[in-house]
Parts: structure tokens; C-alpha cells; sequence
């Protein structure tokens, strides 16, 4: 356990990136920093706190270089005079710190790319790549970096941000820097004897950002050797501790440390990707698998928060290892709720990060946290369900590691995934919206397990199944499964119109028939999907031409449950409510007109009221119950003073249901109807059945209904006309009686909204509107027609 040696050593190894000249403090950044907490474990994190330190961070790495006291726009610590005189000596044999020059605006540049802030048409951002373009760096971190921030930010296609060239030199730079064993120094070895005979002067800490550039130079399409990766494989498996963890020295087999362990599983992960990934069944070295396993044993068992110098240099290698394993948890600690926590509480008021150290370089530990953050509240768009053995759902360990770095290129922002076990909560589960269940045998799960999944589903999730090997097996287990969570409904082949079809760019053209998906609705979304042929192994080969449609389909899901990106949320963020277990005073029961003999037509999204209660509870207005009314009987209004109506298609009613209805109405209850989903067929029907009974509807205006209202005076709805999310009104519809509004109707969609999922089918209320229309009809309904709560 050497961590407290390695932050010595980490202040000369990390790019020997000192601050020979101390900077200028910069202006405070703005938007203004938030109240501080008293302690890190107190902070709060959500998605609108993360990305605020996102956004004072970028604002303070810009105040940075144009305070910069070299007087040049860039975050070097170092004047450029000290590179100039570096290029006089030769390039072999012993060097100074002018070596690393460019590394730093290497390193922030890559930061402000992954934080979606690198717009190269910004003329600050050219100003200081300029600064990186045309150098010669002599310094592992300084190549390494600069070859990752280029490949990152190359666009071949467009002339004035094609750096293929530079690109190319530094991964040459590289394959000559590194040893024979595998490992990197801060300089390249003198000459090719020394190469091939690696003495001392080598260490952990080059050697993984050496590997970080090779990665990303690899995976923008620059061809890397297999025997790179095979002596990086074997330098790790050499230097691991005998207790699972890595030192900082090659060869030190008694040192530990919590940094080099992070870098030598993030590496392992890399090595994983390239060598063992060219074929669907290719075997992995064993050795490799056994020695992920004892890091990751070792990571659960030592990973925790404590100051040091290079705590966000930390933080970095935690967010690489989560990323890259797709693991929510270092044994039992949730490493992004962790360590978000600490990083946010951290931030100074002018955006910037501290370091432990005093000569250290603000600009560098900014950059690290805002890679931490940047990677790490990305959101977790699948969760790979883990209810078995691993050979059972886990047949393609790195399909979705893989995909997600095609979708990060593809659409320009980033992506997560993990791996979730069965028997976490339902809340866990709803952290990401597609739950990936795969596999090639015979599905078993425990009564418990299915109803979880049931609930997932409900809740707002998409079940995703896919047959592995297009096994026949797996893909009746599903359907059986499917079957037994959902009698009511069926699976049934989808249409080439569906969005999973449809969302990519037209030019790219998806066939059915090749690649055919099985569908389960309520009437508003498909909840449930099956893939009876393999998607996976072209994930994992990452087999972008040759099964382009493959990753395209997994691109429209995303789109599909997320209405095309717009509500994805950052991870650690579930869907589902959090029950804070509040009483408020009040109870109400909303009842349910189960008008249909199937109950997915009268109520297809029953989690609604479920997460509305929850809501309204965690804010003190009231607590709601709801109760099944058939109208077969008349309906007490004082007991329930709230009977809500909705239905995916046309409804419909025996006389005698609707003599209770209007006696109901006529007692005093109000009569709240819904096109669920935005069913024409129900609006219709709805209105003539109220002109029927009542009165034909008319614009309804109850006092209320200001405070379901945005700034804007009008609700927020989704997919209205041509303005998805927008605040276009919808105009609710009512009939009065003896001056109250006892029956309202909106002809769009209520009940998916109060579920508050993103996903692109509903027509009508946006999440947030619905949950402010039902907390302002639920505080306006008179004490009389509701009950104190037990």
C-alpha cells in the first residue's frame, strides 16, 4: 500500500507538470457556484447540479489561458522558450522538463472536447490548439495525450480539422517509445538496444497514458498492431501484485497503489477490446480474465476518498475502469455517487479544482474533474441485466462497451452502459431506459425476479431481448416470459414504420427482413422488444460495415425511448420517483372507469397514479390511492371525489354505466378524461359521449389550472403539431355544473406523462405539466370530498 510513496513520485510522473511560475488567479467564472455543503457526503447531485460545475469549469479553463502569465492562449506552466531549447539537444538520452511542453493544452482540450465544449469554428479553441499543431514533443504524456485529443476532434472529410498526419507521427512516436515489455518511461528508450533491454527509468504512470493515446488513436480507424497490444497485455499480467493490485514501479512486485490499479484495469479493458474482440466466440487469454478479476477484488476492497495531490488524477482512472467495465459498484461502493459528491464539493468558486500540492497546476486537476464529469454523468443508456451465470447473459461481455463508443462518434456526445444484476431494486433497474436481457438458453428466474421486471417495464423501461447466436432457445424462453408477465397482451412482428426502423439517416436503409423485431404495446409505446437474430456480435467486433444496420438499430432504441436524446438523464438518475416517505395530511382517492373488459385499453400505463402519489406526497399536498370502478353500481363522489377515464381507443358504455356516471357527476365528483397516448379514436369518442350525457364541451378555465401553467402561461406538451416540447396550448375541454367544472377533458395525453418517461410516442402533456395539472387539481378539490390520511 503505496499511495502515500506514489503521490511523491505521481508529482514528478504526471507529466512532470508542475507550475515552474505560479499562475495568475484568474477572474471568478461564472454562473455563480452554489451553496456549499458542510461536508462532501453531504452534497447534493442531480443532473442540473453536475452539469453547473461543467459549465463554470469550462468557463474557468478559458479564463485560465487568456490569463495565462507565459502571455500565450494556452494552459502550459512552462514558456515556450523551454520547448525551443529542448529541440536543440538530441533525441535520445536524458531530457528536462521543456519535454512535456503541449502536453497540458493536450490534456485541458481533451477535456473541453468531451465536455461537448470544443467547437473548433470557437476561435479560442483554435487559438490554442494552434499552440500543440506543430510541435515535436519529447514526453510520453505530452505524445500520448496529443494524439488522443487529435484523434478525438479529426474530421478527415473537412480540410481545416484533418490532423490524420500529426495523428500518424505520434502513434509512431509511440510504438518506438515503448519497451519490449510493454511499459513506457517519460522519454523514448535511447536506441534500440535499450528498447529491447528496459532497465530502470519506467513506470506505471507513463505507461497507461501511453496506452490512453494508442486507445483512442486506435479506435478513430488508425491501425495499430496486434503485437502492441499483446506486450501491453503482458507487461500488466507481469507487474500485477500478487493481491490483485499494480505499483508505480515496472517490477515492483510489493507496492500497491490505488492509482496505477485504477490505470492497470482501464488498461486490461483496452488490451480485452483489441486482442480478444475479432471473432463472436474468440477465446480470452484466461490470465487476463483472472487478473480483471483480482483488480476488481482488490478495487472493492480498497477503493475510498482521501486527499492527496493527485486525487482527481484518481478520479480520472475511478470514471476510466467504471466506464469501461460497465460495474455501478467497486464492491459495494457506488463509485460516480461517491466520488461526484467529493469532485462538486471540491470545485472552488472561480470553476477551477485545487491540488494538494502547492506548485501544482490548476488548469491540469481542473481538466481531470472535468473528465470525470464529463465521462461519468454521461448517460447509462442500457443496463445488461446479469440474472445468472455469466455464459448465460453475458456471452458477449464488451458488445455494449463497444456500442457505446460507435454511438458516442455517431451522434457526438457520450454515452454509458452497465451491468445490472437481477436483484437490485427496480429503481436501479430504471436507471437507464433499455434493459438488455441476452442470452442463448432457457430463461429461469424466480416469481420475485419476473415481477421485477414487470415493474421495470411499467415503470417506463424498454425490455430489450436478443437471442445470441440467434438461438431459437432463448428467443421462446423470452417470448414464454414475456407471456407470463403480460397475458393481456401480445408480441407481435414490428412494422418496418416503427421508429427502431425508421430514425437513422435516411440514407442508411434498415431491412426487416434481414434483421427482424418482435414487439409488445400497451397501445401507447412498445414496451418489450425481442431480436430472434444476434445483434451482439457485431457490437462487440465492432463490425461497423458490415453490420452497420446492427448498431443503427441500437442507435434508433436510444432515439426511440428518449425522444431522439432530448430526455436522456445522467447517470446515478433514475426514472422512477423517490419515495421520501412523507404523510402528508390529506388522502385522495382517484377512481379508475374500467370501461374495457381488457385492462391495457382503460388503463395502459397503471404506474401512472403510483408515481403522482409518490410525487405528491414527497411535496406534502396529499397522498392518492386509486380503486377500480366498473359503474356497475352507482358511485359514492364523497368516497372517491375523482374518477378518471382514459383509453387507447374508442369508448364505450352500457346504459346502464352511463346513468352512474351522470348520477356520479351529478353527486358532486368530477369526471377527468385523457386520450391516453393521444388516441384520436378516444377523444372522439369521449366528446360525444359527454354531449350525450351532459353538454357538448367547451373551453374549461377552472381557477386552478394557472398554476399547471409554465412561465409562458400555456402547458408544456411533446409531439403536438411541430413542437415537441413545446409550449403550444392544449386546449382542455369541460362542462359546468351550478359553477364547478364537473367534467374536464384533454384531448391529448395525461397517462404516460404522469409516468414520466421520455419516450417518443406519447402525444400530449410533457412529464413536468402533468405533474403540475394533477398536484393543482388535487389541492383545489374541497376537504369535504377527501379524508385525513391513517
Amino acid at each position: 500500500m503505496r499511495d502515500s510513496f506514489v503521490t511523491g513520485v505521481c508529482l514528478v510522473a504526471v507529466l512532470v507538470w508542475v507550475a515552474v511560475a505560479s499562475a495568475q488567479a484568474p477572474k471568478p467564472a461564472n454562473p455563480a457556484p452554489p451553496a456549499k455543503p458542510k461536508t462532501w457526503l453531504e452534497q447534493p447531485i442531480d443532473d442540473a447540479t453536475v452539469n453547473l460545475a461543467i459549465q463554470r469549469a469550462v468557463a474557468y479553463l478559458w479564463q485560465a489561458a487568456e490569463t495565462n502569465p507565459n502571455k500565450t492562449f494556452n494552459w502550459e506552466s512552462l514558456p515556450l522558450a523551454n520547448y525551443v531549447e529542448e529541440m536543440k539537444k538530441p533525441p535520445a538520452g536524458i531530457h528536462t522538463a521543456g519535454g512535456i511542453y503541449g502536453g497540458q493544452t493536450a490534456l485541458v482540450l481533451l477535456a473541453l472536447a468531451k465536455a461537448n465544449a470544443n467547437n473548433q469554428d470557437d476561435e479560442r479553441y483554435r487559438k490554442a490548439l494552434k499552440t500543440i499543431l506543430e510541435l515535436e514533443p519529447r514526453q510520453t504524456y505530452a505524445r500520448g495525450l496529443r494524439g488522443a485529443l487529435l484523434a478525438t476532434i479529426n474530421r478527415p472529410d473537412r480540410p481545416a480539422t484533418n490532423y490524420s498526419k500529426i495523428i500518424e507521427a505520434d502513434k509512431q512516436w509511440l510504438l518506438d517509445g515503448v519497451y519490449i515489455d510493454g511499459s513506457y518511461g517519460y522519454f523514448q528508450p535511447a536506441n534500440k538496444d535499450a528498447q529491447l533491454k528496459p532497465t530502470g527509468g519506467r513506470d506505471l504512470s507513463n505507461t497507461q497514458y501511453g496506452v490512453l493515446g494508442m486507445w483512442l488513436i486506435s479506435d478513430y480507424l488508425f491501425e495499430v498492431p496486434a503485437k502492441y497490444w499483446q506486450i501491453v497485455q503482458s507487461c500488466y499480467l507481469t507487474n500485477q501484485n500478487p493481491a490483485g493490485g499494480w505499483p508505480y514501479g515496472v517490477g515492483d512486485k510489493q507496492g500497491m497503489s490505488l492509482s496505477m490499479t485504477l490505470g492497470g484495469l482501464a488498461s486490461l479493458y483496452l488490451v480485452w477490446d483489441r486482442l480478444y474482440t475479432e471473432k463472436c466466440g474468440q477465446a480470452v487469454n484466461p490470465d487476463l480474465i483472472k487478473a480483471i478479476d483480482r483488480g476488481q477484488e482488490w478495487l472493492g476492497k480498497n477503493f475510498k476518498i482521501e486527499s492527496n495531490a493527485f486525487i482527481l488524477y484518481i478520479m480520472y482512472g475511478v470514471e476510466r475502469v467504471g466506464v469501461a467495465s460497465g460495474l455501478k459498484y467497486f464492491g459495494d461502493k457506488n463509485w460516480w455517487d461517491m466520488c461526484a459528491r467529493y469532485v462538486l464539493f471540491t470545485q472552488q468558486p472561480n470553476g477551477s479544482w485545487p491540488t494538494a500540492h502547492v506548485v501544482a497546476h490548476e488548469p491540469v486537476t481542473t481538466a481531470w474533474a472535468l473528465l470525470f464529469l464529463s465521462y461519468g454523468r454521461a448517460p447509462v443508456v442500457f443496463n445488461k441485466l446479469a440474472y445468472g451465470p455469466q455464459s448465460q447473459w453475458n456471452t458477449r461481455p464488451r458488445d455494449l462497451a463497444r456500442l457505446m463508443l460507435w454511438m458516442d462518434k455517431e451522434y457526438e456526445r457520450l454515452f454509458n452502459w452497465q451491468v445490472m444484476p437481477i436483484d437490485r431494486s427496480v429503481e436501479e433497474l430504471l436507471d437507464a431506459p433499455i434493459l438488455l436481457m441476452t442470452g442463448k438458453t432457457a430463461i429461469h428466474l424466480k416469481p420475485e425476479q419476473k415481477q421485477k421486471l414487470k415493474q421495470y417495464v411499467l415503470g417506463g423501461g424498454l425490455l430489450f431481448g436478443e437471442a445470441s447466436d440467434s438461438s431459437v432457445i432463448f428467443a421462446n424462453s423470452f417470448r414464454s416470459l414475456v407471456k407470463e408477465l403480460f397475458p393481456e397482451l401480445e408480441m407481435t412482428t414490428i412494422r418496418e414504420t416503427h421508429g427502431v426502423y425508421t430514425l437513422q439517416d435516411p440514407k442508411i436503409k434498415i431491412k426487416p427482413a434481414l434483421l427482424p423485431l418482435e414487439g409488445l404495446s400497451n397501445g401507447i409505446r412498445t414496451m418489450v422488444m425481442l431480436s430472434p437474430k444476434d445483434l451482439g456480435c457485431a457490437w462487440q467486433q465492432n463490425a461497423v460495415k458490415t453490420g452497420e444496420a446492427n448498431f443503427h438499430i441500437a442507435g434508433n432504441l436510444m432515439k426511440y425511448v428518449s425522444d431522439k436524446g432530448q430526455g436522456l438523464l445522467g447517470r446515478g438518475t433514475s426514472y422512477m420517483a423517490k419515495d421520501l416517505g412523507r404523510k402528508p395530511a390529506r388522502q385522495v382517492t382517484i377512481g379508475r372507469l374500467a370501461w374495457s373488459q381488457s385492462k391495457y385499453v382503460w388503463d395502459p400505463e397503471p404506474a401512472g397514479w403510483q408515481r403522482m402519489d409518490v410525487s405528491l406526497r414527497n411535496a406534502n399536498i396529499a397522498g392518492l390511492a386509486t380503486t377500480q370502478c366498473d359503474l356497475a353500481e352507482p358511485l359514492d363522489a364523497a368516497a372517491v371525489p375523482v374518477l378518471h377515464a382514459t383509453g387507447t381507443s374508442a369508448i364505450v358504455l352500457t346504459d346502464a354505466q352511463k346513468a352512474n356516471l351522470k348520477k356520479y357527476v351529478a353527486d358532486g365528483g368530477l369526471l377527468l378524461a385523457d386520450a391516453a397516448g393521444g388516441s384520436k379514436q378516444f377523444a372522439e369518442s369521449f366528446d360525444k359521449l359527454a354531449g350525450e350525457l351532459f353538454a357538448p364541451l367547451i373551453a374549461a378555465n377552472p381557477d386552478w389550472l394557472k398554476e399547471a401553467l409554465d412561465e409562458k402561461g400555456a402547458i408544456r406538451v411533446r409531439h403536438v403539431g411541430d413542437l415537441p416540447y413545446s409550449t403550444k396550448p392544449i386546449q382542455l375541454l369541460g362542462w359546468q355544473q351550478d359553477g364547478r367544472w364537473a367534467v374536464l377533458s384533454l384531448p391529448y395525453d395525461l397517462s404516460a406523462a404522469m409516468v414520466a418517461y421520455p419516450n417518443i410516442e406519447p402525444v400530449g402533456l410533457s412529464p413536468a405539466s402533468a405533474e403540475k395539472f394533477v398536484a393543482a387539481m388535487v389541492k383545489s378539490l374541497s376537504k369535504a370530498t377527501t379524508k385525513p390520511a391513517n
